[in-house]
């Protein structure tokens, strides 16, 4: 998995390179979701030191006044659970956007044919969700059967 940061940065070429690998990614969907997530950062961020202020502010408030300023932070309190719930849900998309391929390693006791590696991509795909990039080695060392690694 490429770094976030590097894919906003590089986004022509990151187009490029998974069109070349023939690997599906919606690469604008991943930076809006990380603009998105930036946003919702900072907003958080911006509450909480409002909350901040405005708890520093309360002790030192006259009584007629306190009333106005717990019921504020309250408002406040919710806002902040506001934020971080849809921080929850932007960063569960962008984990699940950038997920949407996962690396497979295949060691086998023979070659397999490049028919047996498309079906088994294709089986792992259907089982896993993902689009898989297969990488196949042959091990002598094994009597039989196949490890596979994923992730």
């Amino acid at each position: 998995m490429l770094d976030l940061q590097f894919i906003c940065d590089h986004r022509d070429e990151v187009i490029e390179n998974c069109a070349k690998r023939g690997v599906q990614a919606d690469v604008d969907a991943v930076i809006r979701l990380r603009d998105q997530r930036n946003s919702l950062i900072v907003r958080g961020d911006d509450i909480r030191r409002q909350q901040k202020d405005l708890s520093a502010r309360i002790p030192k408030a006259d009584a007629s006044q306190r009333p106005a300023l717990i019921e504020q932070g309250k408002v406040l309190r919710d806002e902040v659970a506001a934020v971080d719930e849809q921080m929850r849900v932007v960063e569960e998309q962008l984990k699940a956007e950038q997920e949407k391929s996962v690396e497979v390693e295949v060691t086998s006791a023979f070659t397999l044919s490049k028919e047996q590696q498309d079906k088994l991509a294709k089986a792992l795909s259907a089982r896993l969700s993902r689009e898989v990039r297969l990488h196949a080695s042959e091990d002598a060392s094994l009597i039989g059967g196949v490890i596979i690694r994923a992730g």
